[in-house]
């Protein structure tokens, strides 16, 4: 060996340990930034779930739920088994602690590839604002994204044993974690099902010039149980459930939010019509860098290809087409974001690793990525998830009256379950929520509420029936969660 090559071994061996050293640090950070998100209000998904779960009697009523998003989920039993009353970053703990292994996995997964895609992909993970939000939250998402993980770690140690006849064979418990892995992602959140249908093309593709028998044997053993218990489940109950509830948006700019979200970037806004253009040419561009990827691997062989063609686009598509929901969340798109960052990830470690100029274009890029995120996170840990609590307190102190408060709102359903839910667990009792049919006098409060942050409220409105109402305060929240509440007070005669 010669003292260059052994002056070279020292500095990548150098290199190595201060990007452990640096990735405890982001997953420190990353910890942090979830324990942050339970802070503040319980917004309307989560009040839902949690009363689901309060009519349950044993585990077996979780097939007897009639709401697929959400419900149908072992988060639902966790909250069974909470009880009401207590505070949210109780109810958010489970997601909390999925999210923190979560960053555990991404960093495990990356590092396949090599050290710095590890690093890269803990550190888009960590700091990334969708994952944050949903790695804080008294939903499924979270447990799901941490299953797909676990999935496709033991995934990839069954693969390498494939592919490399050095390797040791792989033990039968991988095949066993990963089958069990797959059903506790699919209760945590039936959407699971994008990650194995995808790994399974993906998989079928790789090993196709296996031995037929060999090929068979091990498909069968990694995904049989899976399949068929996914397949009973949803033909004996999840095809008669009913869809979530949401705001109904075209496909295509729920997908174009989906790519923008990946930087941490907003929604398209019907109100500021110059950011919107914006962000449309943002994702423009995002989704043209994903073929360009995906070409990439298609091109040099390597057949990591179909995994992210599936997981990013194929499976995507079809769930879309087949289903064709009436609501479409971003959400519902959360496995894709996942595999987006590992792409991500990827492709900024070829950059750092190439010459100057490439270091310079993956330096802008990260740079873009962490303040777009960070400036998501920092609104986000500002306005929480809504403030439907304290405009519940603000409406009790500034109705000087005595006798029973009345509040009435644009949306029957969601405004009634926040304003009931709040007002219980304040002990506001004057406080009540009224719908068309029960009104008898004008409601002395209005609730408007919009997830559109360009929306800007107009300082008076009028509803005919009840006359003028005053704005009075506006209770922002910070995104994708929740919704702004614009309370408008009566106006007097």
């Amino acid at each position: 060996m010669t003292g260059h090559t052994y002056a070279q071994m020292i500095a990548r061996s150098s290199h190595t340990t201060r990007l452990f050293w640096i990735a405890q640090l982001v997953l420190i950070v990353g910890c942090l930034l979830r324990a942050f998100g339970m802070a503040g209000d319980l917004w309307l998904d989560e009040i839902w779930s949690l009363q689901v779960a309060q009519t349950m009697s044993s585990p077996l009523d979780l097939f007897h739920t009639s709401i697929l998003d959400g419900h149908f989920s072992l988060y639902t039993l966790y909250l069974n088994a909470v009880g009401q009353g207590y505070e949210a970053y109780i109810y958010r703990l489970p997601s909390f602690l999925a999210g923190c292994l979560s960053l555990l996995l991404v960093y495990r997964i990356g590092r396949t590839r090599n050290t710095l895609t590890g690093f890269l992909a803990l550190l888009l993970f960590a700091c990334s604002f969708v994952f944050v939000l949903y790695g804080s939250e008294a939903r499924g998402y979270s447990l799901m994204t941490f299953f797909v993980l676990l999935c496709h770690t033991y995934l990839l140690r069954v693969c390498r044993s494939f592919r490399d006849d050095a390797a040791p064979s792989a033990s039968p418990l991988a095949f066993f974690f990963f089958n069990l892995s797959a059903l506790l992602g699919f209760f945590s959140h039936p959407l699971f099902v994008q990650y194995l249908a995808a790994s399974l093309l993906w998989f079928l593709f790789s090993f196709r010039k296996n031995a037929p028998f060999r090929l068979i044997r091990n498909t069968v053993a990694l995904y049989l149980v899976p399949l068929l218990a996914i397949g009973t489940i949803y033909f004996f109950h999840l095809q008669y459930l009913a869809g979530g509830t949401g705001m109904i948006a075209p496909y295509v700019q729920i997908a174009i939010n989906t790519l923008n979200l990946t930087f941490g970037f907003p929604n398209l806004s019907a109100t500021a019509i110059e950011p919107s253009a914006f962000l449309f040419l943002f994702a423009t561009l995002l989704f043209v860098f994903l073929l360009y990827r995906i070409g990439v691997l298609f091109r040099h062989q390597n057949g990591d290809w179909v995994l992210y063609f599936s997981v990013l686009l194929l499976i995507p598509l079809l769930f879309v087409l087949l289903l064709e929901p009436r609501s479409l969340s971003e959400r519902y798109f959360l496995i894709a974001i996942l595999f987006f960052t590992f792409l991500l990830a990827g492709w900024l470690s070829d950059l750092f690793c190439g010459s100057k100029s490439a270091k310079v274009i993956a330096s802008v890029i990260l740079f873009v990525f962490l303040i777009g995120n960070l400036v998501a996170l920092e609104r986000f840990f500002s306005y929480h998830r809504g403030s439907y609590s304290q405009a519940l307190v603000d409406i009790e102190l500034s109705t000087p009256s005595i006798g029973e408060i009345t509040v009435s709102g644009d949306h029957p359903f969601r405004d009634k379950m926040l304003v009931e839910y709040f007002a219980s667990k304040l002990h506001l009792s004057r406080v009540k929520y009224v719908e068309k049919a029960e009104l008898a006098d004008t409601p002395q409060w209005w609730i408007e509420h919009s997830q559109d942050w360009g929306y800007e409220p107009t300082a008076m409105i009028n509803k005919e029936q009840y006359g003028s109402y005053l704005l009075y305060k506006i209770y922002p929240f910070g995104a994708l969660s929740g919704w702004s509440w614009y309370l408008y007070q009566h106006a007097p005669s």
